[in-house]
């Protein structure tokens, strides 16, 4: 029993040894000689290998989802990397390289630029169709480009479809590529891009083979932009066809579809068109927009000129015609301008004033020529006071020191407001070789006269 105490401390001593021992070995880092360590497995992830530089030499054509840039072109030497582009720097670069093939043509160049037609990235793909084009103004290799557009076009999965289908219709301009302009149309889920690219592409032939699909994009499409270009176009195809349809859409219910059909249709300044434009005007089928869109053409100029001048064509109508020319003869060019002035200098002798004071209105907006001036002065002997005061107003855009002697000698008129505004209109060129007409005045019963004359000559 004595031994028991001992026994107990010996036994509760060797634990706790035994556990420091443990601890420390657990947490002491093993050391292990060189010819005991073992490799750590290889870690293995799903991530793809990062590709290896190329040569520009060998490049390959991609599919649409490629994560990679297709290569630089240039020496035969250059490397570059096709991985993603990481910065606007980076498709700077590329685009400029890009530029620059299509100052060496070749079928080499021509394969480098169609590995960028895979890009993800728009301004590479356009940059490359556009190299592409101007290569293809060269006639070897023509047919080697549209074959790749002509591909790429018929490719729904190809982002820039539309802009390939319209560079190839330009590059050859003829009938071959209709067929894959209609399967753009005809396409059920087609939008209003793939017709306008339809139009456009269409434009850029304007055959008679182009008329049937042309009329499906109006049927089919709801964008007065579309509309206008197709209108355009069949306007420069000028068969039989052509001028049934714009015909049609001419006497349109739809307000826009008359005013593009009527601009196309006088920007031609065709006979038939003249005449089919004359009678919808004559017979007030046309609106006060589709009026002012033609007004501003020549061909429709020509044609309100001629209505001007019918006396079957009502007086009402004919000032409307008038008033339609002087507002939009600031918004034509200048044979126009003065294909106004022109049309309109006939009615300054009219016998009806109210044509004459707005000829002379139009006359008086300042388009006309030098000898404009001369045209005007004889309305100063009118014996209508309206249209002497109107025609001192239509002479001023024209007066200068040489040429205003006929309005000075206004101020001797009856009518008041024709005589003070001659006065005011000429005041600033007055001098001594006018004197004998202005002692004249001094005898005025207008006291505003005599006092502005006193104080000239004084």
């Amino acid at each position: 029993m004595g031994r028991t105490p001992l026994r107990t401390l010996l036994t509760v001593t060797v634990l706790i040894v035994s556990c420091i021992i443990g601890y420390t070995m657990i947490h002491s880092p093993v050391q292990t000689k060189p010819h005991e360590q073992k490799e750590m497995p290889e870690i293995t992830t799903n991530a793809p290998e990062k590709k290896q530089i190329k040569e520009i030499d060998e490049p390959e054509t991609t599919s649409h989802a490629v994560n990679a840039t297709p290569p630089l072109a240039g020496t035969s030497k250059t490397k570059v990397a096709t991985e993603k582009i990481q910065s606007k720097q980076d498709i700077s670069a590329l685009v400029s390289s890009v530029r620059k093939l299509r100052n060496n043509p070749s079928q080499k160049t021509i394969n480098q630029l169609k590995t960028f037609l895979d890009s993800r990235e728009k301004v590479l793909v356009l940059s490359a169709i556009n190299s592409l084009a101007i290569i293809g103004n060269n006639s070897v290799f023509k047919d080697a480009v549209f074959n790749i557009l002509e591909k790429k076009a018929k490719d729904r999965y190809f982002p820039e479809r539309g802009e390939a289908l319209i560079t190839a219709s330009l590059l050859v301009k003829d009938n071959r590529i209709i067929p894959v302009i209609e399967t753009f149309i005809s396409e059920e889920d087609r939008s209003e891009g793939s017709l306008r690219s339809a139009a456009s592409a269409l434009a850029a032939l304007a055959t008679p083979e182009c008329v049937t699909p042309l009329e499906q994009i109006l049927e089919k499409s709801f964008s007065q932009e579309i509309h206008n270009r197709v209108f355009n176009t069949l306007s420069k195809i000028n068969t039989p066809e052509t001028l049934n349809i714009l015909s049609h859409y001419l006497l349109s219910n739809n307000p826009e579809d008359q005013v593009f059909s009527a601009k196309a249709l006088s920007q031609q300044n065709n006979i038939e068109y003249n005449d089919l434009l004359y009678q919808a005007i004559s017979e007030k089928k046309l609106g006060q927009e589709t009026l002012s869109v033609i007004s501003r053409t020549q061909s429709g100029v020509e044609i309100l000129g001629d209505l001007l001048t019918d006396t079957n064509y009502e007086k009402n109508d004919k000032l409307n015609a008038l008033k339609i020319l002087k507002k939009n003869i600031q918004l034509s060019t200048s044979d126009v301008r003065e294909e106004i002035i022109t049309t309109v200098e006939p009615l300054l002798d009219d016998e009806d004033p109210d044509l004459q004071m707005h000829a002379l209105k139009i006359v008086g907006t300042g388009f006309g020529s030098e000898t404009t001036a001369e045209i005007i002065s004889p309305k100063f002997e009118s014996p209508n006071s309206t249209i002497r005061e109107t025609a001192l107003e239509a002479y001023l855009p024209y007066l200068n020191e040489n040429n205003y002697k006929p309005v000075l000698e206004m101020i001797l008129d009856e009518d008041e407001s024709v005589r003070r505004k001659a006065l005011s209109l000429s005041f600033v060129y007055i001098n001594d070789s006018d004197r004998s007409l202005l002692e004249k005045a001094l005898t005025h019963d207008d006291e505003l006269i005599r006092n502005q004359v006193s104080q000239v000559l004084n």
